[in-house]
């Protein structure tokens, strides 16, 4: 669903808004809509209106993996750590800053959304 949202971005003048570097942490749907709006308005001043103004979310461009660390508890179970790095795209020249909750991270702990 997501790829044919983007593809809409091949027409004229369509804008799009995500809410991905404002989220609060291991939940995908924040309950702050403001900065969302924001883009959206910012999107129709740029594409429909010519303003010179930033309007784009910073948007995946891909992912590697860093390392994967192994443990073995009792003799049924283990656990694995997955260390990744994401790119983004279309991020502005301040870039992004972790700040909680938007994006928090745990202090001294994993980030575990289980």
């Amino acid at each position: 669903q997501r790829e044919a949202q983007m593809s809409a971005l091949k027409l004229p003048k369509v804008g799009y808004a995500t809410n991905a570097d404002y989220g609060a942490g291991c939940n995908i749907h924040p309950g702050k809509k403001m900065f969302c709006g924001k883009r959206l308005a910012n999107s129709a001043l740029a594409l429909i209106y010519g303003k010179n103004i930033r309007w784009k979310s910073p948007t995946y461009l891909s992912v590697t993996q860093a390392d994967v660390t192994i443990i073995q508890g009792d003799s049924s179970k283990f656990l694995a750590t997955f260390n990744v790095r994401v790119a983004l795209q279309d991020v502005s020249s301040e870039g992004l800053v972790n700040v909680y909750p938007h994006n928090y991270e745990v202090p001294n702990g994993p980030f575990d959304c289980m």
